[in-house]
């Protein structure tokens, strides 16, 4: 049996949690509902809990989102009706049976990974609770609501560099670069978008506790390392055209529907 957790200040989502009478019948146990986040973590520490479905103010999900963090835990969606909330469950169901399963190869998680970030670096990733999710199963070193850097990249001479001296395309280009820039380097994790109009877009997020000083700093370093070394072994030159800070990257999560 599973155990969901919900924490909400919401009537519906918590009268729907409350009420809902095929718990069993899906294999959950009856579920752990709070209406305040100091006591869902508490209760955090005394369950076995396989998911969680928060519908709180920031002001107080934080709390919550903080004591989550490094637990690996799955995010269920709060909903306020029972059809929906079956339906839900069933998914929910199938993505921790999955998550049993042995871990993919590292070859593997990599390709899962880049598919992650160019999802939602491309703007079609619209769901807080998706963007979570998928976070928790990959097993990110990062969170989703640290600050983090975004910097544009720009190929100065990239015309002329896929006319004359590149001849693979645009795809393979962007892999070559991924094996500069994308990395988990000295407490920070980089993850590199594809090329657009002769641009690419590169994250900078800190995967240990460090001032945003220290995060720019490094960020910038390996960036102009990374940038003389393309430079040196595939005569690209590159420029950063912009440098962005952004309160974790669910701010990238493209405005559409419920987050």
């Amino acid at each position: 049996m599973y155990t969901v957790l919900l924490a909400a200040d919401q009537p519906g989502v918590l009268n729907t949690f409350r009420s809902f009478t095929r718990w069993s019948q899906l294999g959950y146990t009856e579920p752990l509902v709070f209406d305040d986040a100091s006591e869902a973590v508490s209760a955090l520490g005394r369950a076995n809990v396989h998911a969680v479905s928060i519908a709180l103010p920031p002001s107080q999900s934080a709390l919550l989102y903080d004591r989550l963090h490094g637990m690996h835990m799955l995010f269920l969606e709060p909903v306020s009706d029972p059809e929906s909330l079956e339906t839900v469950l069933r998914r929910m169901t199938q993505m921790i049976e999955r998550r049993q399963e042995n871990r993919p190869t590292m070859s593997v998680q990599a390709a899962l990974n880049e598919t992650f970030f160019q999802t939602l670096l491309d703007g079609f990733m619209h769901s807080e609770i998706v963007l979570r999710n998928r976070m928790q199963m990959l097993d990110l070193p990062i969170r989703a609501d640290e600050r983090c850097l975004l910097f544009t990249l720009r190929m100065a001479n990239g015309d002329s560099y896929l006319r004359e001296v590149w001849s693979y395309g645009r795809a393979r280009l962007a892999m070559a670069l991924r094996k500069f820039f994308q990395k988990e380097e000295n407490g920070v994790y980089y993850a590199l978008s594809e090329l657009r109009a002769g641009d690419t877009r590169l994250l900078a997020c800190p995967t240990e506790p460090m001032s945003e000083a220290a995060l720019a700093a490094r960020a910038r370093e390996h960036i102009q390392t990374q940038i003389e070394r393309v430079a040196e072994f595939i005569e690209l030159e590159l420029v950063i055209l912009s440098e962005e800070w952004l309160d974790g990257i669910k701010s990238l999560l493209h405005a559409k529907g419920i987050k």
